[in-house]
């Protein structure tokens, strides 16, 4: 009689661990990220240039937090190869605009891969309002304005020496 009571539990046992089985459904697995996962590249726009060539302004997201290196290769890269175009490899974090121009043939694409994600880009694509601008056009106004003060300068000390004379 022993044996048919542990038996019989047995059986209680393995109906009930069935029903909470049944009844609870399961956990979904976590979702697994990776830095490739929270970095991606982005199409700002085209610039058709009129010899029949256009240009794509390139920009990206990065939302690790940190910057990361990604060397060019597998991971960060435009294609065609023949483009011979190497993207930026420090992608800093969060959403950079302007970070890099590529010209092609019109009717041909442009593809750049970052991470696991990769945009592509034609002469079709969302139009640029201005001329393409890369992230060191900040660098180039400043240059102009320092030329420009340095010219104001020079033209008040010439038109103050003018005036005396």
């Amino acid at each position: 009689m022993g044996t048919t009571l542990r038996h019989l539990a047995k059986v209680v046992l393995a109906i009930a661990a069935l029903a909470v089985v049944a009844v609870v459904p399961a956990a979904p697995a976590a979702a697994q990220t990776s830095d490739w996962d929270l970095i991606a590249p982005q199409l700002e726009c085209v610039t058709v240039n009129g010899d029949g060539t256009y240009t794509a302004l390139f920009g990206t997201s990065n939302h690790t937090g940190w910057s990361l290196w990604v060397p060019n290769g597998g991971l960060n890269h435009v294609t065609p190869a023949n483009l011979r175009v190497s993207p930026p490899e420090w992608i800093e974090p969060g959403r950079q605009v302007g970070v890099f121009t590529v010209t092609q043939q019109v009717g041909r694409p442009i593809n750049y891969k970052l991470g696991i994600t990769s945009v592509h880009a034609s002469s079709d694509s969302v139009p640029c309002t201005n001329a393409p601008q890369v992230a060191e056009a900040p660098l180039v106004v400043g240059l102009l304005a320092v030329a420009g003060m340095v010219a104001a300068v020079g033209y008040r000390r010439l038109g103050i020496a003018t005036a005396s004379a």
